[in-house]
C-alpha cells in the first residue's frame, strides 16, 4: 500500500508542478499587450492593434506604445499605424475618474461638464495638473460662433454685406472655398460652410471651408443667428453656443457627438474671465467652475467644498481627519457646543471635524450658487456662512481668510508643504496640491484605473512601494498623463 500512496503523491507533485509552470507561462507578451491597451482605454484591441502593441512590448518599449494608444493622432506617432482607440483614454478612462469629483454621489454617470472638460484638456496638452486647482484655466469646445461662419450653395456665395469689410479678397469665400469646391463631386448639390478663425479672422491663412454632410444651409444659417457654435472639423452644430455661466448644455450637447478627444483642436483653452465668471477675483481653477459650484456651493454652508476637496483630492474622509486635539477657535456659530445639553459630545466628537474644516472653510466665504450659476462678490461674505447662530460666541466669518490647523496634530502626516494660511479658494488650492497626500491620492486613483490585475497579485508592501515611487515622481513632473503611462507600464511589466 505504501508504494501506491507514494505513487499517488509523486503523481500529484508532478501535476502540481506542471500546473504551476503552466500558470506561470500563461502570461505572454501578447497578454501584456492586451493588458496595457485595455488598462488605458477600457476597450478591447483589434487583432491588428494587438499585433502592433505586442511588437513594442517585445522590444521592451512600453512607454512609447502607451503614448500611441492614448494619443494615436499625435505627430510623434508612426505613420499608418493601426491604433484607433477613438479617444477612449479621455472620454472613458480619464472622464470616469474625474467625473466622480464633480458630484456629491461620487458617480461617474454624469454628463460632461466644464470641470471635467477642463481637466481633460489640461491633461491632453501635458500641462501641470496641479495648476488646475488655482490658475485661470478653462476649456471650451473648439469652434466658430455667430458671424464667423456661413453656409451657402452654388452658384451663390455669402453676400459681401454680411462679411466684415476689412477681410481681404483672398480670405473671402470665393477664394477660400475654391479648392474644396473643385474637389467635390456634384458640388452644385452640396452645402458648403465658410468659416473664419475667431482669433484672427482677417488673416487669409486663418479661414477654411468644408462640405457639410450633416445639415441644410437653412439649419446652419438660422443657428448662427442665435450664436450656435459650429465645430468645423466635426461638422457639428452646438445649439448652446458658448453660454456656460448658467447652463451645462455647451458640454452635455457636445458629449452627444461622440467625438474622438485624442484629435487635436477639439477642446480649446481659454480664460474663465468673461466665460464662466465676470469677477476676476473669483477665478481659482476648478473651484470657480460651474460644476464644482453646483455641487458644493449650492445651499448648505460651503463646508462641502472642504469635505469633498479632502475626499476627492487627498483621499481622506472627514471621519479619518477627525482630531479633537485641534483648537476650536474657528468653529462657527451654527455648531452647537452642547448638543442635547451634553458638552462632552461636542468636545469628543463634533470638534474633531469642525475645528479643522471650519478653519479652512473661510476660503469659500464669497462663493454662492443661486439661480444655476456661481455668484461671487469680493469682500462680501455669503449669508449662509454666519446664519443660524446657535452658539453666540462662535467664530464669525468676516472675510475669506483660512488657516490650515491640520498642519499640526495627527494630520501633519499628510505632508503639507504649501501655505498654512491665506485668503480665498486660489490659495486653498495651492495648499492642498502642495502636500504628500495629494500626490499619493492622485497616484492611488490612477493605479486603481490601470493596475487592477496586478494589485491583488503582488504583496501589499510591493504595491505600496509602487504607489510611493510614482507619487514621488508625480510631485516633480505634475503631469497626470505621464502618471497614467508610468503606472500602466509598471503594472503591465508586473503582470506575469
Amino acid at each position: 500500500m505504501d508504494w501506491i500512496l507514494n505513487k499517488i503523491l509523486f503523481t500529484s507533485f508532478i501535476l502540481t508542478s506542471l500546473f504551476i509552470s503552466s500558470s506561470m507561462a500563461q502570461v505572454t507578451k501578447r497578454d501584456q499587450a492586451k493588458q496595457l491597451y485595455e488598462s488605458l482605454v477600457k476597450l478591447p484591441p483589434t487583432k491588428l492593434e494587438l499585433d502592433f502593441v505586442e511588437t513594442y512590448i517585445e522590444n521592451n518599449d512600453y512607454e512609447t506604445v502607451a503614448s500611441i494608444i492614448i494619443d494615436p493622432h499625435s505627430p510623434s506617432a508612426p505613420a499608418n499605424h493601426p491604433i484607433n482607440s477613438m479617444g477612449a483614454f479621455y472620454s472613458v478612462n480619464l472622464q470616469n475618474m474625474v467625473s466622480r469629483w464633480t458630484n456629491t454621489e461620487s458617480s461617474a454617470q454624469v454628463p460632461l461638464n466644464d470641470m471635467t472638460a477642463s481637466i481633460l484638456g489640461q491633461v491632453k496638452e501635458n500641462r501641470s495638473f496641479k495648476k488646475l486647482f488655482y490658475e485661470d484655466i478653462y476649456y471650451l469646445v473648439s469652434g466658430v460662433v455667430g458671424s464667423q461662419y456661413f453656409a451657402f450653395q452654388l452658384p451663390n456665395y455669402p453676400s459681401n454685406s454680411i462679411l466684415p469689410s476689412n477681410i481681404p479678397t483672398s480670405a473671402r469665400p470665393q477664394a477660400a472655398c475654391a479648392e474644396v469646391i473643385s474637389n467635390t463631386q456634384n458640388a452644385n448639390s452640396k452645402v458648403f460652410v465658410y468659416y473664419q478663425n475667431p482669433t484672427n479672422p482677417n488673416n487669409p491663412a486663418d479661414k477654411g471651408c468644408r462640405v457639410s454632410n450633416n445639415y441644410t444651409m437653412s439649419r446652419i444659417n438660422t443657428c448662427k443667428g442665435v450664436d450656435c457654435l459650429y465645430v468645423p472639423n466635426q461638422d457639428f452644430l452646438l445649439d448652446a453656443g458658448i453660454k456656460v455661466q448658467t447652463s451645462n448644455s455647451h458640454f452635455s450637447e457636445f458629449e452627444q457627438g461622440y467625438f474622438d478627444l485624442s484629435e487635436s483642436n477639439i477642446l480649446q483653452r481659454t480664460s474663465q474671465m468673461g466665460t464662466s465668471t465676470e469677477r476676476e477675483g473669483a477665478i481659482a481653477g476648478i473651484f470657480s467652475m460651474r460644476a464644482w459650484g453646483a455641487s458644493y456651493y449650492s445651499a448648505g454652508t460651503n463646508r462641502r467644498a472642504v469635505a469633498f476637496a479632502m475626499k476627492n483630492f487627498m483621499c481622506k474622509e472627514m471621519e479619518e481627519l477627525n482630531d479633537t486635539t485641534i483648537p476650536d477657535f474657528r468653529v462657527r456659530r451654527d455648531v452647537d457646543r452642547a448638543p442635547g445639553d451634553q458638552p462632552l459630545i461636542f468636545q469628543t466628537k463634533c470638534v474633531g471635524c469642525h475645528a479643522g474644516m471650519d478653519a479652512l472653510g473661510g476660503a469659500f466665504a464669497y462663493y454662492n450658487f443661486p439661480a444655476g450659476a456661481i455668484d461671487y462678490e469680493e469682500g462680501v461674505v455669503v449669508e449662509k456662512m454666519y446664519h443660524n447662530p446657535v452658539y453666540a460666541n462662535g467664530y464669525v466669518t468676516n472675510d475669506d481668510s483660512f488657516i490650515n490647523l491640520w498642519t499640526q496634530g495627527k494630520n501633519a502626516d499628510l505632508g503639507w508643504r504649501g501655505p498654512a494660511s491665506g485668503n480665498g479658494a486660489r490659495m486653498f488650492g495651492q495648499a492642498i496640491t502642495q502636500s504628500d497626500a495629494f500626490d499619493t491620492c492622485m497616484t492611488k486613483q490612477v493605479a486603481d484605473s490601470v493596475c487592477s490585475k496586478v494589485k491583488y497579485t503582488v504583496s501589499e508592501d510591493q504595491y505600496s512601494d509602487i504607489i510611493a515611487k510614482y507619487a514621488s515622481e508625480f510631485r516633480s513632473h505634475e503631469n497626470l498623463k505621464k502618471l497614467f503611462i508610468d503606472l500602466a507600464t509598471e503594472c503591465t511589466k508586473a503582470y506575469q
